[in-house]
């Protein structure tokens, strides 16, 4: 009998090892998956800023584009008139 408890008492003990090691791994996993929403948030963030500096930048291109063809135009009839 007193062997018996003996081994269950060994077996409690690894079991609550084993506990302990996937606690302390879930507290890591938790970390890093924290990390990594931050990181993921921190790109989206900069993704956003950068979409948004290539819409001001086309709106840009497209002002002077108008810009140039209206220049053209006045030119054409000045050269044909």
């Amino acid at each position: 009998m007193a062997g018996r408890l003996q081994a269950e008492a060994h077996l409690t003990g690894r079991l609550q090892a084993r506990v302990q090691i996937a606690d302390r791994l879930q507290a890591q996993m938790a970390d890093r998956l924290q990390a990594w929403a931050q990181m993921a948030g921190r790109l989206q963030a900069k993704m956003a800023h950068r979409l948004q500096d290539e819409v001001q930048e086309t709106g840009r291109l497209r002002t002077l584009a108008q810009k140039s063809a209206g220049l053209l135009r006045t030119l054409a009839l000045k050269v044909a008139g």
